[in-house]
């Protein structure tokens, strides 16, 4: 795939969003976030919709965003390797099992 084609996906992918929100960039809020994660439920959720337990982990994220912005979308950029991919996943009403194929 040449670099061409490559932006053109994506400026399709991203064509209409048009969101916007501001998320905390440091602690100065005063608010903080912990969470602790059960790797059998997740596994468990995984196995049962046919998905990776990173997908699922992913479509947590997503989703979790989805609702602090108060948007129906969620716009990030997943990163790993060396790698960078953006990302644009629609968080509205529909069954579990759809979000998680979606996500994955």
């Amino acid at each position: 795939m040449n670099t061409d084609t490559c932006r053109k996906y994506f400026e399709d992918m991203f064509d209409g969003y048009s969101e916007s929100f501001m998320l905390p960039t440091d602690g100065s809020d005063g608010g903080t976030f912990e969470s602790q994660m059960d790797l059998a439920l997740v596994g468990s959720i995984a196995q049962g919709n046919g998905v990776s337990g990173d997908a699922v982990c992913f479509a947590a994220f997503a989703y979790a965003l989805s609702r602090f912005s108060g948007g129906s979308e969620s716009v990030f950029v997943l990163s790993g390797e060396g790698i960078r991919v953006p990302v644009r996943l629609g968080c509205g009403d529909r069954l579990v099992e759809e979000f998680l194929k979606e996500a994955s």
